[in-house]
């Protein structure tokens, strides 16, 4: 009896280790790594191409750049900084994207604060 119930459960963990997938436990995709996928950075790229606001840009090398986006293309853009220098960056080396100013909450609080 002993020896049917060490069977089935070796059994039982065989089948369960033969069946998990491994795409959970070693992701290749940018979503599943925690990235924006190229679309979205895309899009965020082009919502601040149009309103001519400041943006800051995360690479995914760890670089932070600053300045307005002064050209579009369908797999890179150029953003020009204070200083005057163009950067061409790929759509897909971008990690983050955020207005270069306060949000609206922010100026609302501090006005709150001044009166």
């Amino acid at each position: 009896m002993d020896r049917i119930v060490t069977k089935t459960l070796a059994l039982i963990l065989a089948f369960t280790l033969a069946s998990q997938n491994s795409a959970l436990a070693f992701p290749t995709s940018d979503v599943a790594l925690g990235s924006p996928p190229v679309s979205r950075v895309k899009t965020e790229i082009q919502n601040y191409n149009s309103a001519k606001r400041q943006v800051k840009v995360m690479l995914r090398s760890g670089n932070e750049l600053k300045g307005y986006v002064s050209r579009l293309d369908d797999v890179s853009f150029d953003l020009t900084e204070k200083s005057g220098r163009v950067s061409t960056l790929s759509y897909e080396d971008v990690e983050k994207v955020h207005g270069g100013g306060l949000s609206r909450g922010a100026k609302i609080g501090m006005s709150w604060l001044v009166l």
